[in-house]
């Protein structure tokens, strides 16, 4: 049977390698600015 897309990348107690965890960051920290500059 073949792999889901509906799996997960990681664990509850896994962590992402750091150059992919700051670009995540980065993309919220972005996504927030827009929510936040949008509305005026």
């Amino acid at each position: 049977m073949s792999k889901s897309n509906n799996d997960l990348m990681y664990g509850l107690h896994d962590k992402p390698e750091p150059k992919k965890a700051l670009f995540a960051a980065f993309q919220h920290v972005l996504a927030s600015f827009v929510g936040i500059i949008t509305p005026h």
